[in-house]
């Protein structure tokens, strides 16, 4: 992932992210290619590469925020302190 900061260029790659995330989800990761996510974000192909080196990277990236979204959903702070795993006997 190429690091730019700017509010312009982060809205830009958010907007290059979501409608990735509307091509995989619609034609998979194989039939998926940066000129159809750029032309579902309406943006040029060009204006994707100073963001991502390619639909792979996007791909990647797509699953890191899946996995992180799922990591804060399931808020393992629930089960007690003191809780004890293992010890169920059997009958």
């Amino acid at each position: 992932m190429k690091h730019i900061q700017s509010p312009e260029i982060i809205e830009r790659r958010r907007k290059i992210l979501e409608a990735a995330e509307r091509i995989f989800k619609r034609k998979g990761i194989e039939d998926a290619s940066i000129r159809k996510i750029a032309l579902e974000a309406g943006v040029i192909t060009g204006a994707i590469y100073p963001y991502f080196d390619g639909k792979e990277e996007i791909y990647a990236e797509l699953l890191v925020a899946a996995g992180s979204e799922t990591a804060l959903l399931a808020d393992i702070s629930v089960v007690p302190e003191n809780a004890v795993f293992g010890s169920f006997e059997r009958r």
